[in-house]
């Protein structure tokens, strides 16, 4: 899927049965081509893990807003040198990171 460049998964209610995509967020390896992420309003937990700005090298949207992510923002967002808009509102991120990592 390396040419792979929008994926949302956002207000999913799966089958009608109000399950929620849950557990932590999934490997986007090899999406290399991806410029939008959306996971928002799901029940995704758990560490933004360190690499997964690297896996995202075109990302110019990263919607992940109400979930349950927790920990510090991963500092290779300032790979992200695309990248247009990121809201990450209504999780439990607890580190503050300076904005000079996004130049």
């Amino acid at each position: 899927m390396t040419f792979l460049r929008d994926v949302r998964f956002d207000n999913n209610n799966l089958n009608e049965s109000d399950n929620q995509l849950s557990g932590e967020i999934p490997s986007l390896d090899n999406m290399t081509s991806l410029r939008v992420v959306e996971f928002g309003f799901n029940n995704l937990n758990g560490r933004l893990p360190n690499d997964f700005f690297n896996q995202l090298p075109q990302l110019e949207y990263c919607i992940l807003n109400n979930n349950q992510f927790e920990g510090s923002i991963p500092r290779s967002i300032g790979n992200c040198t695309s990248l247009i808009h990121i809201y990450l509102a209504s999780n439990f991120l607890t580190e503050s990171f300076s904005l000079n990592i996004l130049k």
